[in-house]
């Protein structure tokens, strides 16, 4: 047994409050008006996609490969995927683009327009003047999400960022996690369940498997400390590109992958591979009932005319998907006489 996950130990729960869902009837997703007039002719999303008049949140991540950087990028299209296919979307790649600046970042949310709101990093990560330095960001379909604190950004967890003032701190990841807590609201505006969103990008390095899954077992730290500051909350999820598979991923952390099939990442011909590299984990997978359906790949390649085309204008990585249920309910709110329940998923 690996060491990571001797550091899970149970989801402090009282009796009943994790309850089964219903099947979740999925439909076509219709292209959004305003983005789709007189455009590019994009076809619709999938024909198994959750539409979302449904009562789902979708919820994403994408690694958006070198955002601001690449020339080729196609913000309009980039926009009109992410308005089809999500209604929050973590995105990992968010490169510098001058002092704390982060331009393609910026393009892409203007592309977007005012239906979206978003949370950034306040720095990249390393924490340097470097163009490979990479801030994370969250954006979120006004009316289906919302902030649940007053903070306007991602917060850190505590690391060595690459400045002298937290020089004699550990130096645990390249890019440590941030998060944020986001509450889902259903298709009338009322709210549902909340969480803490955490998300992270893996070094690469040399691709090193056993580099990597060095650096990625300390999640299983970093999440026993959030869920130590903030017992409130149960629902942790964690989401990016861990630059492992499955089956890599399962021996560094203790987390259930809530994530499904292969092929997030293309090849230099615009073709799927078979490495599932981008994840959604679970940290408190019992308390965590809102969640729908698993993350899948969405195969958005046809919409950008072909693989090559996508791979050009939109990314090398596929982004996933998963469905959480919106209905007014938030088992976090379940547990109001248990005394010896702290809430803590370590």
């Amino acid at each position: 047994m690996p060491h990571a996950r001797a550091l899970l130990v149970s989801c402090a729960l009282a009796s009943g409050a994790c309850v089964e869902l219903p099947p979740l009837s999925l439909e076509p997703q219709p292209a959004d008006a305003d983005h789709d007039a007189g455009a590019r002719n994009i076809p619709s999303e999938l024909p198994d996609a959750a539409s979302s008049a449904e009562e789902v949140l979708r919820l994403g991540s994408w690694n958006v490969r070198r955002l601001g950087l690449e020339a080729s990028t196609d913000y309009e299209l980039l926009a009109t995927l992410i308005e089809q296919n999500f209604d929050l979307l973590a995105l990992v790649e968010v490169m510098q683009t001058g002092a704390f600046a982060h331009a393609g970042l910026d393009a892409l949310w203007a592309a977007l327009g005012p239906g979206w709101e978003l949370r950034v990093t306040s720095t990249p990560r390393p924490n340097t003047a470097s163009p490979f330095a990479e801030f994370y960001a969250v954006l979120f379909r006004v009316g289906r999400a919302v902030g649940c604190d007053e903070s306007d950004h991602l917060t850190y967890v505590a690391d060595a960022d690459g400045t002298r003032e937290r020089a004699d701190m550990a130096d645990r990841f390249l890019r440590e996690p941030a998060f944020g807590c986001f509450r889902a609201l259903t298709t009338r505006g009322e709210p549902s369940f909340d969480f803490l969103l955490g998300v992270f990008h893996a070094r690469w390095g040399t691709g090193s498997v056993p580099e990597i899954t060095e650096e990625v077992m300390g999640l299983d730290r970093v999440m026993g400390e959030l869920a130590r500051s903030h017992p409130e909350e149960r629902d942790l999820l964690l989401v990016g590109d861990f630059n492992l598979t499955q089956a890599e991923l399962g021996d560094a952390v203790s987390a259930r992958d809530a994530t499904e099939g292969t092929g997030s990442t293309l090849n230099a011909t615009g073709e799927r591979s078979d490495r599932l590299l981008d994840h959604l984990l679970l940290y408190a997978p019992d308390c965590t009932q809102e969640l729908r359906a698993p993350a899948r790949v969405l195969d958005l390649r046809p919409q950008a005319g072909s693989g090559v085309d996508y791979l050009q204008r939109v990314s090398d990585h596929l982004p996933i998907q998963a469905l959480f249920d919106t209905a007014p309910h938030d088992d976090d709110d379940d547990d109001d006489d248990d005394d010896d329940d702290d809430g803590s998923v370590f």
